[in-house]
């Protein structure tokens, strides 16, 4: 049985399709006054841990962006992670006391 992934050039694929996004300037911001679209993925909480599920909406949200891209919306789908309130505070009071367990 031959497994074809072992036949494919993976790193000419990667650099065919980075320079096809570098020159297509796909993800620049335009200033142009068009149709916007703002959608937000509401990732875990610095006091959570990522799952299955977050990939699951994650998928939902990221279907959304392309479709309206596709459709001429200017999309923002900002990326980061969510670390505020409480649970962020305390995370840092644990580090600043060199708590062993969570550094």
């Amino acid at each position: 049985m031959t497994y074809f992934f072992l036949l494919m050039d993976f790193a000419s694929i990667e650099q065919k399709w980075q320079e096809r996004w570098y020159n297509s300037r796909i993800y620049e911001a335009r200033k142009e006054k068009g149709k916007k679209f703002f959608i937000h993925f509401a990732y875990p909480g610095i006091s959570g841990y990522l799952h299955v599920g977050h990939m699951r909406g994650f998928t939902y949200a990221d279907i959304i962006a392309r479709y309206m891209r596709m459709n001429g919306y200017d999309v923002i789908f900002p990326a980061g992670f969510h670390a505020t309130g409480l649970p962020a505070v305390s995370l840092a009071k644990k580090v600043a006391r060199g708590d062993e367990d969570t550094i």
